[in-house]
């Protein structure tokens, strides 16, 4: 019970530790003067352009750049806001607070915290306090808020599509996607390599990547010898190679016969491969054996 107890205290401690500094870093981003947020604009577009470069082949327009300049800042005030409106909730929810009465307090702190944010700009050079920017704080909150009550709505109403697990298994479902296509991109657009074989170098990076988390994190899977290990191991591999032979006839199709952007048929064919992959992963490979009688 001690135990419990002292995890538990851990556990509001780290969760209330994580809203402050979040909060923090808000705080000191919205505060920057206006030369120095202009650099931290241009430098996140700069990077995004790189990283459109690696996976799709091509830079921005001037016209879609100009358009994405225009976009990031409020979004990025929003989803900020919405994080730690949803930070704030978790640890309102760990000391013991209702759920609707933490999201209401949630959304009210993060409300008077951008409304701070925004006072003290009339001390900083070059800024003044907008109206329109704590409203986007604000709605990034309520949007978080409405997101955590149909999470929870679903995860009541629909149990067995909606859990821990297949939450789980879409989280990093989408990061091995990520990675292919990193992979894919430095293969392909950077370095020139075939179309199939930059395929067949991102399929590797992420098989590799998704046995550890999905064994890990998704499907908590225990194996207690070598022979157990290996055995997991080698029907991960089998039933990858299959989803990777949908890949390969999917890309193939898609870039080399209907001359398809390569990013976005990657985009397409993993949305395919990584639902034929669940159903591996649950139903064969790391499928839990039913207690003896």
């Amino acid at each position: 019970m001690n135990r419990q107890t002292s995890g538990r205290k851990w556990n509001i401690l780290l969760g209330w530790a994580g809203a402050v500094l979040w909060a923090a870093g808000l705080f000191l981003l919205s505060g920057l003067p206006s030369p120095a947020a202009g650099a931290v604009w241009e430098a996140v577009l700069r990077l995004l352009e790189k990283a459109a470069v690696l996976l799709f082949g091509g830079g921005f327009s001037p016209a879609f750049r100009a358009g994405l300049a225009g976009f990031l800042p409020p979004a990025a005030q929003m989803a900020g806001s919405g994080v730690l409106a949803l930070m704030l909730w978790n640890a309102l929810r760990l000391s013991g607070v209702s759920f609707r009465g933490a999201a209401a307090l949630g959304i009210a702190v993060t409300a008077f915290g951008a409304a701070a944010g925004q006072l003290h700009l009339i001390l900083v050079p070059g800024r003044s306090p907008r109206v329109q920017d704590w409203g986007y704080a604000c709605l990034g909150a309520l949007l978080a808020m409405a997101l955590a009550f149909a999470c929870r709505w679903a995860w009541r109403k629909y149990p067995r599509l909606f859990n821990r697990e297949t939450v789980s298994y879409v989280v990093f479902g989408v990061l091995t996607t990520l990675v292919n296509m990193a992979a894919y991109g430095l293969s392909y657009n950077m370095l020139g390599i075939h179309n199939l074989v930059s395929n067949a170098i991102a399929w590797v990076a992420a098989v590799l990547f998704a046995y550890v988390v999905n064994k890990l994190f998704v499907f908590r899977s225990h194996t207690g010898t070598a022979r157990a290990l290996l055995r997991e191991f080698s029907l991960f591999i089998a039933a990858r190679l299959f989803s990777f032979g949908v890949d390969e006839l999917g890309m193939g199709l898609l870039v080399n016969l209907l001359h398809v952007n390569g990013g976005l048929s990657k985009v397409l064919v993993n949305v395919v491969v990584m639902v034929m992959n669940y159903f591996f992963s649950k139903r064969v490979i790391f499928k839990k054996k039913k207690p003896a009688e």
